[in-house]
């Protein structure tokens, strides 16, 4: 015991920056992720899946309209879909930011009948909060799965937002797409039940997606890349691993460009619109 004491004399500063190192580990493991607090009026209700079988019921779709003065009316809807019928998964990048790397990552199924759905992981902020990487660190952040129509979830950030948004077809078969919709859905259900937190380094929209696509099939994608924490760059990632269409990132960024380009989220065909003749497998016109 002497001897520790005589350790912590000679080295006061050292010994106090362990102290509040563990204080700091300490409130660090001891935050908790929960469903009751505040929430901004996008998060407020989170989605629900129930399967059964081939069929797979989700609740508070969110639908939201938006104004061109600014409001915000909250709309939710309950959809019934067959996981047999997905055809189609459609990857987005959202720049909402001037810095180049900073920028939103989700996803879209496209279904049979002509019907889609975006799943987007975001993070689910209380009122008054606004995003910070740093504070998505220190689990300051739970995690939200979005489930939406694309009016709402598209149309809204190439409308509302003003934000630069990015449209790309990926290759995956219709099987490899039901599967990861599967993915999505099972880890929809457990953050419903039980809570997490969002992590600007290992649980953002970014590697959320890619542990889904891991999950599903062979690939495998490098931990260390940066591209995993700056969505921005989230396109050049899925074009070196084979996901989205080949060829020039920047010539493919100019062909699947759909903001500024007069889409409208009140039209009756949007999601189509947004697809017109860019290559896309458009499931509406996809023959039983």
């Amino acid at each position: 015991m002497e001897i520790f004491k005589n350790w912590i004399r000679r080295h006061p500063v050292f010994t106090a920056l362990i102290v509040l190192m563990l204080l700091f580990l300490a409130w660090f493991f001891c935050q908790e992720a929960r469903t009751d607090r505040d929430w901004e009026v996008a998060y407020q209700k989170i989605p629900d899946v129930q399967q059964n079988g081939d069929l797979v019921t989700i609740h508070n779709i969110r639908d939201f309209l938006y104004s061109s003065t600014g409001e915000i009316t909250p709309r939710y809807r309950d959809e019934t879909y067959r996981v047999s019928d997905i055809v189609s998964v459609d990857f987005l990048v959202s720049h909402f930011s001037d810095i180049e790397g900073v920028a939103h990552a989700f996803v879209s199924f496209g279904f049979r009948d002509g019907r889609y759905l975006s799943i987007s992981v975001e993070t689910r902020r209380e009122k008054g909060e606004s995003f910070s990487p740093f504070w998505g660190l220190l689990r300051q952040f739970e995690i939200a799965y979005i489930v939406g129509t694309e009016e709402d979830l598209i149309g809204s950030r190439i409308g509302f937002r003003n934000e630069e948004v990015y449209l790309y077809p990926t290759v995956a078969t219709p099987e490899q797409a039901q599967k990861l919709f599967l993915s999505f859905a099972h880890s929809i259900t457990k953050e419903s039940q039980n809570p997490d937190f969002y992590n600007t380094l290992t649980n953002n929209c970014t590697n959320t997606i890619t542990h889904h696509i891991e999950k599903i099939s062979e690939k495998k994608f490098p931990w260390w890349d940066s591209r995993l924490i700056f969505p921005g760059y989230a396109d050049e990632l899925a074009l070196e691993m084979g996901l989205i269409p080949s060829g020039n990132i920047e010539e493919l960024r100019k062909k699947y460009r759909i903001s500024g380009k007069g889409f409208s989220s009140s039209d009756a065909n949007f999601s189509q619109e947004l697809r017109g003749e860019r290559g896309f497998l458009i499931p509406s016109k996809i023959d039983d």
